[in-house]
């Protein structure tokens, strides 16, 4: 289940996604909530991500 903290994050980031997609939205909201859980935060002690996803710029 999606907590109102990963929603209410991505509308943040994503303030022009229409509302119609509210409910695609808080599915994926609940996808990376889910993702973040299943992490063993552990193993990545430690280390420096490699890249940084971000929507808005594009990648070569």
């Amino acid at each position: 289940m999606t907590t109102p903290d990963a929603l209410a994050e991505a509308r943040r980031r994503f303030p022009d996604i229409p509302d119609a997609d509210g409910p695609a939205l808080e599915q994926h909201a609940a996808l990376l909530d889910e993702l973040r859980e299943s992490v063993d935060l552990d193993r990545l002690a430690g280390t420096a991500s490699a890249m940084t996803f971000d929507p808005r710029t594009p990648t070569t």
